[in-house]
């Protein structure tokens, strides 16, 4: 129980505070359950495909404040789904040419490989 002996007001912003506290923490790795991620790694760290439809697979390792790997769960995204996509699982595939980061986050942690789709010049794309 919390007990605060001031003004209305000021009583109002310290329970406000409490709460964004406590709201800040969940989920971060501070519940009986819950592993705190300091760092996640992605696999590799550069790759190019050469044709529309190719795939890449990447793979992270989330890591504790130990250094120790942990499972969690990922989450996968591409900066440009016109070059490639990416699925839950890290399996990237080339929509068309240019350059895209492939982003992983793991709790507050991210990491990014570089994916790079180069056609030949007589290739076309979606």
């Amino acid at each position: 129980m919390l007990r605060v002996q001031a003004s209305p007001s000021r009583a109002a912003a310290l329970i406000g505070a409490a709460t964004v506290v406590i709201l800040c923490a969940c989920g971060l790795g501070t519940g009986p359950n819950d592993v705190a991620i300091a760092a996640v790694s992605v696999s590799p760290p550069t790759a190019t495909l050469t044709a529309v439809g190719a795939t890449q697979q990447f793979v992270a390792t989330a890591l504790d404040s130990a250094g120790n790997a942990v499972a969690v769960s990922l989450s996968w995204v591409s900066s440009n789904t016109q070059v490639a996509t990416v699925d839950a699982s890290g399996l990237a595939q080339a929509v068309g040419a240019g350059g895209a980061r492939i982003i992983v986050e793991a709790g507050l942690a991210t990491d990014t490989a570089s994916l790079v789709v180069s056609l030949p010049k007589n290739s076309t794309t979606h």
